[in-house]
């Protein structure tokens, strides 16, 4: 039995042959109709046997490939022979912009829009290996303790008053400081909570965006690098899900867990209705104090003063957005953000 099937629309031939050929290149074994059913054979038993005979179905998701009538029947076998996704059988492979609907929706497509040939060759052979393990040790995620400091058996209790959103607006309290200018940097609208401290340990950060705004999440995600290496972050977004995996379950397993939510703002992601249960859940955990939202301006947005979030201090702190704002470069930009984050995220670690 081979290991895959590509099933592809026409318009889509160079992309499958070249999925087709980075894949055998990897020393996989692959059925193609333009290489494999050659003149004289039958296509009804050639195609039967394309899809009985290999192990896993690849679907090169477009347009064309959604709209097409024959395609249908060819991802629906691998779906059906596998509805829960165990064997990961059906693997979509998203080669233009396009959005699956139905049964097709359910199972997490691999992305390769946009992206350079040596990304897209990392990407695709990335979604077939059992595991995602690093190829490096991470980093280790507790807390050095030294051993006079061991030998304290209690910690001695912070003396003054709780803080509260009261002591944040009045400044009453004058062992608030550093709470206050919490509040002011990075718009805490709430009273703090453990959920918020968390002992030296990796923040957890969701990342909530449209699929149109992908070019600036990847350069976000590289310039928000250096906290992950250094332990203090572990970033989390939907690009993260690994092909045959439930995207609703990882999205609502890392969205529940995370501690700091950032907002790709743009006029893509207010129009995106997919992103409308993520936008509700973040807003209910941020008014029960379990998380911080953080918008970050990626392009200008109209009305922006009428949505929820723009009560919450966003990046860059100038209102400067990404695109449009007048920087000298985006480069500057994404590095005036990082930098930034970088200060919430000492802030958060040093309580």
């Amino acid at each position: 039995m081979k290991d895959f099937f590509i099933s592809y629309n026409s318009h889509d031939k160079q992309w499958a042959e070249w999925i087709a050929w980075t894949l055998e290149e990897a020393g996989c074994t692959v059925i193609l109709q333009a290489w494999d059913f050659r003149p004289g054979g039958n296509f009804a038993l050639d195609m039967q046997k394309a899809m009985t005979g290999t192990k896993q179905t690849i679907a090169v998701l477009s347009e064309n490939y959604l709209r097409a009538k024959y395609t249908q029947s060819e991802w629906a076998d691998a779906f059906a022979r596998d509805p829960q996704g165990r064997e990961r059988t059906l693997i979509p492979l998203r080669v233009g912009e396009c959005q699956p609907q139905g049964l097709l929706k359910t199972t997490v497509y691999v992305d390769l829009v946009n992206l350079s040939p040596e990304e897209a060759e990392t990407t695709l052979l990335a979604a077939f290996q059992e595991r995602a393990k690093p190829t490096t040790k991470p980093t280790f995620p507790g807390s050095v303790i030294s051993t006079e400091e061991r030998a304290v058996p209690n910690p001695v209790q912070f003396p003054g008053e709780p803080i509260t959103q009261q002591n944040f607006n009045t400044g009453v309290n004058q062992n608030s400081v550093t709470a206050k200018k919490y509040q002011n940097n990075y718009g805490v609208t709430d009273t703090l909570t453990p959920a918020l401290s968390p002992n030296n340990q990796a923040i957890n950060v969701f990342i909530c965006y449209s699929e149109k705004d992908k070019k600036q999440l990847t350069k976000l995600d590289t310039n928000f690098s250096t906290f992950e290496k250094q332990g203090l972050v572990r970033i989390w977004h939907k690009g993260d899900i690994k092909g045959g995996q439930r995207p609703s379950d990882e999205i609502n397993e890392n969205l529940n867990s995370a501690r700091i939510i950032l907002l790709l703002v743009s006029p893509r992601f207010i129009a995106d209705p997919s992103l409308e249960s993520q936008r509700n859940q973040a807003r209910k955990k941020e008014e029960a104090g379990e998380a911080m939202v953080i918008p970050i301006l990626l392009s200008k947005v109209a009305f922006y003063d009428r949505q929820w979030f723009s009560e919450f201090q966003h990046l860059p702190r100038n209102g400067k957005p990404i695109s449009g704002g007048g920087w000298s470069n985006q480069d500057e930009a994404f590095y005036t953000i990082a930098e930034e984050f970088g200060e919430i995220v000492d802030e958060i670690t040093s309580r």
